[in-house]
């Protein structure tokens, strides 16, 4: 065993009586039944597991502040794709609502030409009208409302390719813009669902 000092035997003793008050009745009188090398053997060996539970507890603190760093990496990375994420909502929430608005005025216009033609159509009628009732009274007169009823058939003619295409325009434009605000509104709803898992997870 060694030499031992005196203070280095008291010591090891106080130790020991220290240990012996939490331990059970029972198992008092059982470590009182063995040696004095035998105790100061088990002391040792406790002494040496607890300084291996230290040290493995030490590897393991090292473990967990890395793997705690990484996390913190790991939650930056997806605060800042969130962020990114919502500025992109904006944008797409502000290139709807222009969509919406001119998809309006589309409309607006398309309704316009629709209005002229309308207008047209009951100015030639009247003048078809006014025609008939020339043509009994003044020739000069019925070449001019002839001239001016073809002047208006061309108009109407022109009116109506314009609406037209106006319409084949605007159903383009809505054929091409519907499956993009389709897959817009899809890859927002997977983005808010995969928004809402992360914030379950912060808490």
């Amino acid at each position: 065993m060694g030499f031992k000092t005196e203070g280095h035997i008291l010591g090891v003793w106080r130790v020991l009586r220290l240990v012996f008050e939490f331990l059970p009745p029972g198992e008092v009188n059982r470590k009182r039944a063995r040696t004095h090398d035998g105790l100061y053997h088990a002391y040792v060996v406790g002494e040496a597991n607890t300084r291996a539970v230290n040290h493995q507890i030490v590897r393991e603190w090292r473990t967990m502040v890395k793997e705690h760093a990484e996390w913190e990496k790991y939650r930056e990375r997806l605060v800042r794709q969130v962020k990114d994420f919502e500025k992109a909502k904006v944008a797409f929430a502000e290139e709807k609502a222009k969509f919406e608005s001119d998809k309006k005025s589309e409309e607006w216009g398309y309704e316009g030409l629709r209005g002229k033609r309308r207008a047209a159509e009951e100015l030639l009628s009247k003048e078809r009208a006014e025609w008939k009732e020339v043509c009994k009274k003044d020739n000069q007169h019925m070449y001019a409302a002839r001239n001016k009823i073809t002047d208006l058939e061309a108009q109407i003619t022109t009116l109506t390719k314009k609406v037209e295409d106006v319409g084949a325009d605007k159903e383009r434009v809505k054929a091409e813009l519907q499956p993009r605000v389709a897959s817009r509104d899809k890859y927002l709803r997977a983005k808010d669902v995969e928004i809402a898992e992360f914030k379950h997870r912060l808490r």
